[in-house]
């Protein structure tokens, strides 16, 4: 989608990844030596995917993701993208009424391309291998926690990529399973036998290959980690060792979701599906048998930047201090 005539000769580029639990924009800008740098990066939770297992967008729930493509624009407009890119996932393409929501964003302009699984997974796969700041010279497996669904592939260099999408997302296994506040105990062992179910259709092993998480599960355990620990570390690339991930997942199981809202380091909108979501990251790291899960900033839209745009970037760890402008758009303020 174009943005329309632009006044700036300074090239900047946008993707709007609509995602089953929230809704991420991101704004790359040429600089002088033909690199992309990212200048805005702006989320909101909009739950397009609630009621998920109903396979039917709710109205309420398209009028939110509505409201935040809509300020996004306004975005957009502001810093005179010259071409925006728009990719939906799990809750749009297994929504019986998807047509609905994609043509409500038609009329403002925004053209929706509905990736398919295997499209998700080779895009966020795209994002983990063309980063520069992660230092990647083998095989890895690659994975990102939807709220909708869990991709997962195998990526060797010079062989290709082995992916698959698991219908197993934070969001869908909350609402399935996880449906007690505090959790229960048989709804652990439940949830826990399910991601392992799930993960019985994941590509073979490669032994040795590190694991790169992506999505809004892998950035909220980071943060999680470098709050309880303390440690003085950069969000993206940190790992995460199987010891913290459990702990994490006994924090989580411990509390009802009003207390977990005050955990620091856990974004308070996310605190009714994190649990889900690091039992998933748990269920993806026994099924890969390593013991640690290495936190990428960069996932899906940043796939589809590389992909469409055809953008390069240079190392930037770490990262200069402002030089993104992180926002969390208030959900609801256009209607």
């Amino acid at each position: 989608m174009s943005i329309g005539a632009s006044r700036s000769k300074v090239v900047r580029y946008a993707v709007l990844d609509i995602g089953s639990n929230t809704v991420k924009l991101t704004i790359v800008e040429q600089v002088p030596t033909g690199f992309y740098k990212p200048i805005v990066d702006v989320s909101a939770t909009t739950r397009l995917g609630e009621d998920i297992q109903a396979r039917r967008l709710t109205p309420a729930a398209i009028d939110r993701t509505i409201d935040m493509l809509l300020q996004s624009l306004a975005v957009c407009a502001r810093y005179e993208v010259t071409a925006l890119a728009t990719a939906a996932t799990s809750a749009v393409r297994d929504a019986v009424n998807a047509d609905e929501f994609v043509g409500r964003a038609a009329e403002y302009g925004i053209c929706v391309t509905v990736l398919t699984g295997d499209e998700e997974a080779r895009l966020s796969t795209l994002a983990v291998v063309t980063d520069p700041d992660l230092d990647l010279d083998g095989p890895i497996t690659m994975v990102d926690i939807g709220g909708g669904s869990t991709e997962i592939a195998i990526f060797e260099p010079g062989h290709g990529q082995d992916r698959r999408s698991l219908q197993l997302g934070c969001v869908r296994l909350t609402e399935a399973i996880l449906k007690s506040d505090p959790t229960t105990l048989q709804e652990m062992q439940a949830a826990r036998q399910a991601v392992s179910e799930s993960m019985q259709g994941r590509p073979p092993v490669i032994e040795g290959a590190p694991l790169i998480g992506v999505g809004g599960t892998m950035t909220n355990m980071g943060r999680v980690c470098l709050a309880r620990t303390g440690l003085s570390a950069n969000l993206h690339g940190l790992s995460l060792s199987m010891d913290e991930v459990r702990a994490q997942i006994d924090l989580y199981a411990s509390r009802p979701i009003a207390e977990r809202k005050q955990i620091a380091g856990l974004d308070p909108e996310r605190a009714d599906i994190i649990l889900a979501g690091a039992l998933i990251l748990e269920g993806a790291m026994d099924s890969a048998r390593i013991g640690s899960a290495t936190v990428s900033c960069r996932g899906l839209r940043w796939g589809v930047l590389y992909d469409r745009f055809q953008v390069t970037t240079e190392p930037s760890t770490p990262p200069q201090a402002g030089s993104v402008r992180a926002m969390h758009l208030p959900v609801g303020a256009n209607r």
